[in-house]
């Protein structure tokens, strides 16, 4: 498994949280970055208020799109909030899959523009986010322990 069962030592947690930190703002920057871009091509003049922004981003077409490349980019997200962490992948992606969703169930249920946007976008993206981090974490922490096998492969064959 990609979680190694050894005790962490401190330098190993801050990187660990530097690392899950580190996928949080990836994950918020490049979505945040795409979904600008997204309603700003599929709106005939510049959204000139957050109801005009919000009225783009609910059309189905605009939301699907949305939930589609947010759990492309939570993959992203998760993969490198691992690479950061360097080890314990999973407990570290996980962290940072439980902030993210936290901070979207805020954004879209709880906070002023909750119900601006489709349920099932909201919904979905509650749904897939974690999952979806979870996966890039998974595939950073077999990358490492095949990284690990290869290199002890290597140092144990003869030199010619």
């Amino acid at each position: 498994m990609a979680d190694a069962p050894a005790a962490l030592s401190q330098g190993s947690l801050i990187r660990g949280l530097i690392g899950a930190l580190g996928g949080l703002v990836l994950y918020r920057l490049i979505t945040s970055f795409l979904e600008t871009v997204l309603v700003g091509t599929n709106s005939d003049t510049r959204p000139e208020d957050f109801a005009a922004y919000y009225a783009v981003l609910g059309r189905p077409g605009v939301a699907a799109t949305k939930l589609a490349l947010d759990s492309v980019v939570a993959v992203l997200a998760g993969y490198m909030a691992a690479r950061l962490a360097a080890e314990r992948e999973l407990t570290f992606g996980a962290l940072a899959a439980a902030v993210t969703t936290a901070e979207l169930a805020w954004q879209h249920f709880g906070g002023e523009f909750a119900g601006a946007t489709p349920w099932w976008m909201r919904t979905g993206l509650l749904l897939t986010t974690a999952p979806a981090m979870l996966a890039g974490a998974w595939v950073r922490g077999r990358a490492r322990l095949a990284d690990d096998a290869a290199a002890v492969e290597a140092s144990e064959k003869p030199a010619p």
